[in-house]
């Protein structure tokens, strides 16, 4: 019973979630089982692994009434509230979701880093393409493409583009190795379930 009250009471569910100050660049990989909610004001690039299978006990999203047919996706409540690991709650929660960029490449006027991996999850990878000036050639399709700023320009064969913050695009599999982005701006890349 204090499970279920915990998710659906505000005053419990803040006993058991962390606040945790958002930074431009922070990173989380949050496991199934870990019970987390995104605060207001925070804008962020969601990746989620691709299945309808959400557990969300919360009574609203915005100005939305969310039914229980959302909520617990056609399952009872208590075997829906028991998909969450109710062990993982706080600093222990925030270092097991918490990653580091790392490294690929780091060349004048570009770095590449690797964000979320295939041997995190299967599910999807992530990296990151920092330009200052530089290029790099898009070299792993299918992927959605994400400007986080700046602005810069895709290029291949008969093809120029300009893409402007907060603007995305598909690389379909036959554009793989074909086409180069340069100029200054942050995109974010989005790889497939790798299963």
């Amino acid at each position: 019973e204090l499970e279920e009250r915990s998710l659906e009471e505000k005053d419990i569910m803040e006993t058991i979630l962390n606040g945790v100050e958002a930074k431009v660049g922070d990173m989380y990989l949050i496991h199934g089982g870990l019970i987390h909610a995104i605060g207001a004001g925070c804008t962020i690039v969601e990746v989620q692994e691709p299945t309808d299978f959400t557990i969300q006990p919360e009574n609203w999203c915005g100005d939305y009434h969310i039914t229980e047919q959302e909520k617990y996706i056609g399952l009872d409540k208590s075997t829906a509230l028991d998909c969450f690991d109710y062990s993982m709650v706080g600093q222990k929660a925030i270092d097991s979701a918490k990653i580091a960029p790392k490294v690929v490449v780091s060349r004048e006027g570009y770095v590449k880093e690797a964000l979320i991996t295939y041997e995190d999850t299967p599910c999807f990878a992530e990296n990151r393409h920092i330009l200052t000036g530089g290029s790099f050639v898009m070299d792993f399709a299918p992927s959605v493409y994400m400007l986080l700023d700046g602005e810069v320009t895709i290029t291949g064969e008969n093809y120029n583009k300009v893409v402007k913050k907060g603007e995305y695009f598909f690389l379909p599999y036959v554009a793989e190795n074909k086409f180069t982005v340069s100029g200054n701006g942050t995109l974010i890349e989005c790889l497939p379930s790798k299963q």
